[in-house]
């Protein structure tokens, strides 16, 4: 009897789904010893970004342009070596801990679907494909992890970026600051709308990433030995 390949169920919704991300960062939350450091050192990360251009513009003023206060050049240099050192250790214990996250909620979602697959009937097997079940178990619980632990937390240092470099700019010049700030919505729309093509065009490609295993599977087990 020819067997079917069972094609994967489109899931598409323009809606945003409050409830499963809920669960996906109550998921998250049950690794709070790495990710309360993770986001700790992050925020310290972000201050040494905001830091450094100003320490950049005070050796520009002072050792540069009126070369005064080369008395102080000793423990500028001092501060700014240190800073820089910090910012290698913050940045090694941020993509350290940040793969922690990753690895241990990808193992964790992993168990907890394998124990979700043991508490289904035959019949949910026998309406679903190999190919689709590899496919979620596999490729989404890893790219849910990636985002989790890397998308998510660059787009909070990302975010504490912009907002401590805005209030600087304003500090410093706030006529320039504005000049530049104008643009930032520009930007915005832009992001958007590639984000929202991606979007429409990543569920046909996850169609064919679920039916694909199914094929390999039932041509290898179709294979005469």
């Amino acid at each position: 009897m020819a067997q079917r390949i069972m094609k994967e169920q489109e899931f598409e919704s323009d809606v945003f789904d409050r409830g499963t991300w809920q669960k996906v960062f109550q998921l998250l939350w049950e690794h709070k010893k790495s990710v309360i450091p993770l986001i700790f050192f992050n925020t310290i990360l972000v201050v040494t970004d905001v830091i450094m251009p100003l320490l950049n513009r005070y050796a520009l003023n002072t050792y540069v342009d009126d070369q005064t206060g080369a008395d102080t050049l000793p423990v500028f240099i001092l501060v700014y070596v240190g800073m820089i050192l910090a910012q290698c250790l913050l940045v090694y214990l941020f993509f350290r801990l940040a793969a922690r996250v990753e690895s241990d909620f990808g193992k964790n979602l992993r168990e907890k679907c394998f124990r979700k697959l043991q508490e289904q009937t035959f019949s949910y097997f026998d309406r679903t494909a190999n190919g689709w079940l590899m496919a979620r178990i596999t490729s989404d619980t890893a790219r849910l992890a990636e985002t989790l632990a890397w998308a998510f937390v660059d787009v909070v240092w990302g975010i504490f970026v912009m907002l401590g470099i805005s209030v600087v700019m304003l500090l410093v010049n706030w006529q320039m600051a504005l000049c530049v700030l104008v643009v930032v919505p520009l930007l915005w729309f832009v992001s958007l709308s590639r984000t929202l093509m991606q979007q429409r065009v990543s569920p046909r490609a996850w169609v064919k990433a679920g039916v694909m295993p199914g094929v390999v599977i039932r041509l290898w087990k179709s294979w005469p030995l």
